[in-house]
């Protein structure tokens, strides 16, 4: 009889606690990249180094953070919705940086044109070594917002 009363309540509250916090993650939305400070303002090229040359401290030091990114456009792909991004480089062997834009800011890159200067901020989520050597890595960003607003002009 004394274990019901003790193991009945023990029980039911960790059920209530674990549908609560079961609630709070289905439910939990991103943060907004636009209005956060950036970890680490970085050219393309300081970025892919770091991974290329040390990808583990390179891992730990951004992978995670906000990150801003300023270099020369490569390419520019805004037809695909939610998966339009803006890739930057002029890294070594086509390396590049993979911005992959915010769904709720598309509207920005528009004004991006190939063979300008730009700067974005975004999220680091990985990165892909090529391990043969023919088509380059890919420093990855997701979330990610233009932060410059001059067509290719650094402010």
């Amino acid at each position: 009889m004394r274990i019901k009363k003790i193991i009945l309540p023990l029980a039911l509250s960790g059920i209530s606690i674990g549908a609560l916090y079961a609630y709070r993650e289905y439910s939990r939305s991103n943060i907004d990249i636009s209005n956060v400070s950036p970890d680490y303002q970085v050219q393309d090229t300081t970025l892919l180094n770091a991974f290329l040359y040390n990808e583990q401290a390179a891992g730990k030091k951004f992978v995670g953070k906000v990150v801003s990114v300023s270099g020369v456009v490569r390419g520019v792909e805004l037809n695909k919705p939610g998966n339009s991004s803006v890739v930057l480089g002029q890294g070594p062997a086509g390396s590049s940086v993979t911005c992959m834009l915010d769904s709720n800011y598309i509207a920005m890159g528009h004004g991006i044109e190939t063979g300008h200067t730009a700067t974005l901020k975004g999220v680091v989520v990985g990165f892909n070594r090529d391990e043969t050597g023919l088509l380059g890595s890919d420093v990855q960003l997701v979330r990610c917002v233009r932060i410059d607003s001059r067509n290719g002009q650094q402010k």
